[in-house]
């Protein structure tokens, strides 16, 4: 298994490549197909019924949900820049760059094959390429074919691998470090990824968009929590040493070690939405105008939710030892520069110095690595 830190240069030939693939296939659409009449007619969707502003809140949900695990995640990628402030471009022009482009190919491919194949529109490339081969199994047919199909097949296991290989294993890895495994816990990840059939989630277009909603169901109240507890509540100050205690008097101990104030306020903001989302899967299942209208715009107020309840509950139940920071770089983690413009000792003077710890007591870099 390739580490995490060295997968940057494969997983960039293989997003260019999958782009190049895309753009080629919307390239060959276009031009014998034409636009199409989906750009002005429009089809038929989950969207049918909603107000505009109800639409729009949909549509966010169901574009931000696709990505809601990375960006609650992107902090297992992210730490691996050299210098603060380098992923920055990265999470700004990702999201918005193939945010837009790619969803554009899809539509203007799909729209095409309406003029190419009559009938309904074809949304996904793998059920394209089969009426590929359907229509003219011819050489050239059967070179773009393998091409495309490697193509996405490498795009995929790169998606894989990164957005719920490595994350679970990370996840699990902190979760359980005696037993679990970077790698162990990707393995049980790939294993477990078969229950749900992610197979049945790419059966239609409104299929796919309901899914990629009900993602952020779960994942916007946690990201808001998450954001919460770091700018607003710790003030973006952590105290490293801490983070490797499992004793009670760690700063991140909580009670019995689990931080049930986080946890019940996720409960509490994901509930609302559950209604809408069994309602969207299940026909038969009939829930008020407002709680779709909730399921609708889930990740807006599970995010604005989360950040907001848990602040208020942090307000009235202050955390303990929230806000504050190790005397010194004891993991080296920073350059001198960073760690002076911190305000805490750089890691080269800790050499030589001792710095107390509130639960650990005095305590130099030479053995801070014993820390937990």
């Amino acid at each position: 298994m390739i580490k995490p830190e060295d997968v940057r240069s494969p997983v960039a030939l293989i997003s260019t490549t999958s782009f190049v693939i895309m753009a080629g296939i919307t390239t060959w659409a276009l031009a014998k197909g034409g636009t199409g009449p989906l750009l002005n007619q429009g089809t038929p969707s989950s969207f049918q019924g909603l107000s505009r502003g109800w639409a729009w809140f949909y549509a966010i949900t169901s574009s931000v949900g696709g990505i809601s695990s990375g960006i609650l995640n992107q902090a297992d990628f992210t730490r691996f820049v050299p210098r603060q402030g380098m992923q920055i471009p990265g999470n700004v022009l990702a999201p918005l760059v193939p945010g837009i482009i790619v969803p554009l190919f899809g539509l203007l491919t799909a729209s095409a094959t309406m003029n190419i194949y009559g009938g309904e529109p074809i949304w996904n490339p793998l059920e394209l390429i089969i009426r590929w081969m359907s229509a003219d199994y011819s050489p050239t047919s059967r070179v773009a074919a393998f091409t495309c199909s490697v193509g996405f097949m490498s795009s995929q296991l790169a998606e894989n691998v990164l957005a719920n290989g490595y994350a679970a294993g990370m996840d699990l890895a902190g979760l359980f470090p005696h037993w679990i495994n970077i790698r162990r816990g990707a393995l049980i990840a790939a294993l477990l990824s078969w229950v749900p059939r992610p197979w049945l989630f790419y059966h239609s277009s409104s299929n796919f968009i309901a899914i990629m909603s009900s993602f952020s169901v779960f994942l916007a109240p946690l990201t808001g929590i998450m954001m919460c507890d770091y700018f607003l509540v710790r003030n973006q100050k952590i105290e490293l040493s801490n983070l490797f205690s499992d004793t009670p008097n760690g700063a991140y101990w909580y009670q019995g070690g689990i931080n049930w104030m986080a946890m019940l306020t996720w409960v509490f903001c994901f509930i609302p939405a559950l209604p809408g989302m069994l309602a969207t899967f299940n026909a038969e299942i009939v829930v008020s105008e407002i709680l779709m209208n909730y399921y609708h715009g889930n990740y807006i107020f599970g995010f604005i939710g989360g950040l907001a309840i848990y602040y208020i509950v942090t307000m009235a139940l202050p955390i303990r030892r929230a806000g504050i920071m190790d005397e010194g770089d004891v993991f080296g983690t920073f350059t001198d520069e960073v760690a002076q413009q911190k305000g805490i000792i750089p890691a080269s003077q800790l050499l030589t110095q001792e710095t107390c710890h509130p639960e650990f007591g005095n305590t130099t870099r030479a053995d801070a690595s014993m820390i937990g």
